[in-house]
């Protein structure tokens, strides 16, 4: 009797356990800000789901930080730590943020990853979080990186302010050309006629002469 009871209570606590840690699961949360704009937020955790929101980090967010708050049910964290891996799960970036009742927010400056050789253009990588409580890595967001070169990004951005520079100057060019030559035409079209009357003149006083001597002799 005492044996079969001594079984009963260790599986009851066993159970008790498993709904425990259950219960934990699915009140776990997290949130995932880039600078205070909050792009992820997740309750229910369930580290084996397959589809999960991607956070873009590109040229436009470069100097802004992600902040990324975990949340256990009924306690704290401690030896929290976050990786960067690739589609093949192989890490390419880990940092380590220490107790949560230290420093609440885990932050991680974009251009560290941007900056980094190993992260390449246009390709996605995997985000995942670690703590001491419950010693698994689990999965937060995907991560998918666009550009992340700013150099080439000014260059571009340089590059079309130079176009539209050279544009305005050289359509204000042409007109002033175009102006000079209108200027230039109707200046000579002017001179052509002053030419005109002036041999038209000088073809009446010449005419005036001829038969001013004309009438001369005649008398």
């Amino acid at each position: 009797m005492k044996q079969h009871f001594k079984i009963s209570f260790i599986i009851s606590v066993a159970i008790c356990g498993l709904i425990t840690n259950c219960k934990a699961d699915t009140v776990d949360n997290y949130q995932i800000y880039i600078g205070k704009i909050l792009k992820l937020t997740e309750a229910s955790f369930n580290p084996l789901r397959s589809t999960v929101p991607f956070l873009q980090l590109d040229t436009s967010n470069y100097s802004e930080i992600i902040n990324i708050n975990f949340n256990h049910c009924t306690y704290g964290a401690s030896g929290r730590q976050l990786k960067l891996t690739d589609t093949a799960d192989k890490t390419i970036m880990a940092w380590e943020f220490g107790d949560k009742e230290e420093k609440p927010l885990m932050s991680i400056p974009i251009n560290e990853i941007l900056t980094n050789s190993l992260i390449n253009t246009n390709s996605s990588y995997k985000l995942y979080y670690v703590d001491k409580e419950y010693p698994v890595w689990r999965l937060l967001t995907s991560v998918f990186i666009g550009q992340k070169d700013i150099r080439k990004t000014k260059a571009k951005v340089s590059s079309y302010k130079f176009d539209k520079t050279f544009l305005f100057y050289a359509i204000g060019g042409l007109t002033v050309i175009f102006l000079i030559y209108r200027f230039a035409r109707q200046k000579a079209r002017t001179a052509n006629i002053a030419l005109a009357i002036w041999r038209c003149d000088e073809y009446i006083l010449s005419f005036l002469f001829a038969n001013q001597l004309l009438f001369s002799a005649d008398e």
